[in-house]
């Protein structure tokens, strides 16, 4: 099973806000170059964490309900999830460092 998966947005209640583990959920698109600069970053990343958060790949065309839902105003962008809430998000071209460290900052500061 890949680490990052596909997700088309359509059972958000149930895979994101009901979720009882972290959701990190990757908004980009296929015509976004910033995006797909980040997507192989977003991989290496999702097979670091598996196990200790649920991680998503959302394409924004094919999901623009929950574009809508949770405010996203530019991509690339991760949101992170937790207890039915955005806990944390990166938004725009980071390094795989920067990332990192705003997701161990998101892990020391929540209880699981």
């Amino acid at each position: 099973m890949k680490a990052l998966r596909d997700w088309d947005g359509k059972n958000f209640e149930e895979d994101v806000l009901r979720s009882s583990e972290p959701v990190f959920i990757f908004f980009c698109a296929s015509w976004c170059g910033l995006c797909q600069t980040t997507l192989p970053l977003m991989a290496e990343i999702a097979e670091e964490y598996q196990g200790r958060a649920k991680m998503l790949r959302a394409d924004i065309g094919v999901c623009p309900d929950t574009v809508e839902r949770v405010g996203l105003d530019g991509i690339p962008a991760l949101l992170i999830f937790h207890g039915g809430e955005i806990n944390a998000q990166v938004m725009g071209l980071q390094t795989k460092q920067q990332i990192k460290d705003k997701i161990e900052h998101f892990f020391a500061n929540n209880v699981f």
